[in-house]
């Protein structure tokens, strides 16, 4: 067997030879020099990193020693040769191989144990990295994301429009616990029939929305279930969830910094996100009791989900990208969560008359902002 190999003298540089291994002896090609090592007078030995060398040694002299690189060919050559005492030294090897190769694929197992379970609780660790961030902080990036998401030019708030709906959603604003009654309202100069929640208690809604609905009550719906979005912090939550793996686990080691910086730059993408089933069936209970607190008949929120659905009925068969009802694709289960309202209705047992119309009113100052 030809291999290529390393003499190291001792005190002196280490020089590379061509060697060829035979049953008995080593025959090592130092330029024109030709030296004979016999096993018998050698010992064997594994070094070097990752113990990747064998080194055969002069039994009775430390002047040199002949390095080279382990593989399998050397290491079946080396036990072919029948020497006990190499034998175990291979043997030793292998042994120290598996090992090691057994505690990288144990690392890499337990590494990939760690991230899945990480993934697969993502939703648990937005819950908790949200609760830590206070609530000022969340009403920051609000403030931040406001100005990008709805710019002066697609904004409507100002004049008597926003003070009619301001007055309008009062009563529901004063049933709100104490730390979230700091609530900001847009009009959205949009024709799509949505609102949405933003962080820190900023409620946008759609001028699309405000001229299909039909009264007070059905507007009063679909806003208490987005106020049970900021109350219930599934805004921030749904954002976080969003981000990379790494930079939760980067949070939860305590440093916040990378995240909240996430959350203001990127967060009108974040923002895009669906929210989950369970928080919007959370978000349909919440803003039912909200509604039972202000004495606002909650019907009107089935009767919006309603008209969404007759609304997508009507433009069936048309692109979607037509359809100007894109409350469907950011509160999935309409029909489903329809039977659930109902069935809350049916348990309260609770009738409640509503006697003002500002949506009139709303409507009016609408027009005359065409």
């Amino acid at each position: 067997m030809k291999k290529t190999g390393v003499l190291h003298f001792k005190g002196r540089d280490k020089v590379s030879v061509e060697v060829v291994l035979e049953d008995n002896s080593i025959k090592v090609l130092n330029h024109d020099t030709l030296d004979i090592l016999k096993y018998d007078q050698l010992s064997l030995e594994i070094g070097g990193a990752n113990n990747h060398l064998f080194f055969f040694k002069p039994q009775h002299s430390k002047d040199y020693s002949l390095q080279l690189n382990i593989d399998h060919d050397l290491s079946s050559f080396i036990k072919s040769l029948g020497r006990d005492s190499f034998n175990k030294i291979v043997s030793k090897h292998k042994r120290a191989k598996t090992l090691f190769t057994s505690l990288v694929l144990i690392s890499f197992l337990t590494i990939g144990l760690i991230l899945f379970a990480l993934i697969q609780s993502r939703s648990f660790l937005a819950d908790r990295i949200a609760k830590s961030i206070p609530y000022e902080t969340e009403q920051l990036i609000g403030e931040r994301l406001v100005s990008v998401m709805i710019p002066p030019s697609k904004s409507i708030r100002k004049g008597k429009v926003q003070e009619e709906l301001e007055k309008m959603l009062a009563p529901l604003v004063k049933v709100l616990p104490k730390e979230f009654q700091e609530m900001n309202f847009f009009i959205a100069d949009d024709k799509n029939l949505n609102a949405f929640a933003m962080p820190g208690g900023n409620i946008v809604l759609n001028r699309g929305l405000l001229e299909k609905a039909d009264s007070d009550i059905e507007v009063l719906g679909v806003v208490a279930h987005e106020m049970a979005h900021v109350t219930q912090r599934h805004v921030l939550r749904s954002m976080i969830q969003g981000v990379g793996i790494f930079l939760l686990i980067q949070t939860m080691l305590g440093d916040m910094t990378g995240l909240i910086a996430v959350l203001g730059d990127q967060g009108s993408f974040l923002l895009s996100r669906s929210f989950s089933r369970d928080m919007e069936t959370e978000a349909d209970k919440v803003g039912f009791q909200y509604l039972m607190a202000a004495k606002i008949p909650p019907e009107g929120l089935i009767a919006f989900f309603k008209k969404i659905i007759l609304e997508s009925e009507k433009v069936l068969g048309k692109e979607l990208s037509k359809v100007n009802i894109s409350f469907l694709s950011t509160h999935p289960d309409t029909e489903k969560r329809i039977s659930e309202i109902e069935n809350m209705i049916k348990r309260e047992k609770s009738q409640f008359h509503y006697k003002s119309d500002y949506l009139t009113k709303i409507k009016t100052q609408l027009k005359g902002e065409k």
